[in-house]
């Protein structure tokens, strides 16, 4: 039986929107942490790096993990470790221990992360995927844009490490709200039966990670790097723009809410988007998107004051905003059923990496020259993108255009 968007809201875009809220909290002031603590300017683009190399190397555990205790649970124990490792964060005053948090604090979160689109995918009618992952982004945009107008509210020019205790309690607050589900919604069929969102097949040893990569190689080399590169500018855009409001001169506050005003059109964004995908087709949306994602960030090159600085971050909220949930709904239209999960894993780590390289391929930009070379670099990794999305989509996905 196949579930509606609205039975999702307690089950998985209430607590969503508490845990996403704390990670957009922290978001903004990862790296400028890092350098109040005594890091440079190129250590701290590491430390943001860390956080997706985290995600990286927990993706395929945080399958097997999810695929032996379900999603649940996976959710519940991403939670807990979330706010036990804020804590951690709040108290560190080195800016090695407080990158070492964030590496684990990545590895962390692609628990979290994996088993709430593994659950979303079991659940939905490929009739509403898009709009149901759209809204699972939008989500998580919602807590970009929430978290750092606390930030700015919360923290000041000389310490911004109290929105850590912040974060801690939101992720209780989801912890708690997991637990309250779960004894409510006994019969939802979701909760009953998450230990057995995909079939016993997906644990044989036939279908491990290895064999999945080998049986799709041909998907995971083509669109699977598209999804990297899509990955990779935005997290680009995650590291730089925060960096570059530094550069610029702007104090903490009004970097938090310049990010948190990006954060505003991403939410606005979304749900038309997941409409426009369901409706006409993946295409529709992933193109433009990537294109306009593409032009920001090299306009964002050229910034130098707060108002061209605002102008442009708006302009890629929008962009990103409009491609929310792409990367999950392609995920979904090619996940074969009989091992979702694992496939997921696979898909979440082609993510991840591109997460991971958006802020790497910033920090070379610094090292090498400059932090505009860093950003314009990404931004030339979204034309092939671009290019690649146009190719693959509608080879390997179904609804690429859907026909009326």
């Amino acid at each position: 039986m196949k579930s509606d968007i609205k039975s999702m809201i307690p089950t998985v875009y209430l607590p969503e929107v508490f845990f996403e809220t704390a990670m957009g909290a922290i978001m903004p002031i990862v790296a400028i942490d890092a350098t109040l603590l005594g890091a440079s300017v190129f250590e701290a683009s590491i430390v943001m790096l860390l956080l997706c190399l985290g995600q990286v190397l927990a993706d395929i555990p945080a399958g097997k993990l999810a695929s032996i205790i379900g999603d649940r649970l996976s959710m519940m124990l991403g939670a807990l470790l979330a706010s036990a490792l804020f804590l951690i964060l709040y108290l560190t005053n080195d800016w090695i221990q407080h990158a070492i948090c964030i590496f684990v604090l990545g590895a962390i979160n692609a628990i979290f992360m994996l088993a709430r689109q593994s659950y979303v995918t079991e659940v939905i009618s490929p009739k509403f995927r898009a709009r149901a992952l759209t809204t699972l982004g939008g989500v998580i945009r919602i807590g970009i844009f929430l978290g750092p107008l606390f930030t700015a509210l919360l923290t000041d020019e000389k310490s911004v490490n109290n929105i850590y205790l912040f974060a801690s309690m939101l992720s209780l607050i989801t912890l708690a709200i997991l637990i309250i589900v779960k004894l409510v919604y006994k019969r939802i069929e979701v909760w009953q039966k998450d230990t057995q969102s995909v079939t016993p097949i997906s644990n044989t040893k036939e279908f491990n990670a290895r064999n999945i990569f080998q049986k799709h190689y041909k998907l995971f080399m083509t669109l699977g790097i598209a999804v990297l590169l899509i990955s990779l500018i935005r997290a680009g855009r995650q590291t730089g723009l925060p960096l570059l409001g530094q550069e610029i001169l702007l104090n903490p506050q009004l970097i938090a809410l310049v990010y948190g005003i990006s954060g505003f059109f991403e939410v606005i964004t979304f749900y038309p988007a997941g409409k426009i995908m369901d409706t006409f087709g993946r295409l529709y949306v992933a193109i433009p998107s990537m294109i306009a994602m593409t032009l920001g960030m090299f306009v964002l090159v050229f910034t130098a004051d707060f108002w061209s600085y605002l102008l442009v971050a708006a302009f890629l909220g929008i962009a990103n905003g409009t491609s929310s949930g792409i990367v999950m709904t392609l995920g979904a239209d090619v996940a074969p059923v009989t091992y979702r999960t694992k496939f997921l894993s696979i898909w979440s780590l082609l993510r991840d990496t591109g997460n991971m390289l958006g802020p790497l391929t910033i920090s070379l930009g610094i090292a090498i020259h400059s932090l505009s070379l860093g950003i314009g670099l990404t931004a030339g990794f979204g034309i092939g993108a671009t290019m690649l999305l146009i190719i693959y989509v509608p080879k390997y996905s179904a609804y690429a255009r859907i026909q009326k």
